[in-house]
């Protein structure tokens, strides 16, 4: 019975950590997290409006149907020194926040 106890109790707290995680990150309020790998499929399918770079890895973007979403970038992030490029030959708005 003890093991069910911890059991349920680490699965309660792993679903508040995801949670929190996916609602509450950045200071992008209402922004839904997604993973870089969906980030780049909407770059290249043409399905964003506006990024911005927030500072370190993070990058906040609305998609062409008004819905916000966050990601972080894989390291090493001069990786993507191209990716800027790419978003604003597609008619991409970019923007980068002050990391202070």
């Amino acid at each position: 019975m003890r093991k069910g106890v911890v059991f349920c109790a680490g699965l309660l707290v792993g679903l508040a950590l995801m949670f929190v995680s996916q609602h509450l990150t950045s200071d992008q309020p209402g922004a839904t997290v997604e993973n870089f790998s969906q980030f780049l499929e909407r770059v290249e399918t043409d399905k964003l409006k506006e990024v911005t770079y927030t500072g370190g890895d993070e990058i906040a973007y609305v998609t062409t149907d008004g819905k916000s979403f966050v990601t972080t970038a894989p390291p090493p992030t001069y990786a993507y020194v191209g990716l800027t490029n790419r978003l604003v030959q597609r008619g991409v708005v970019v923007k980068a926040k002050d990391p202070r």
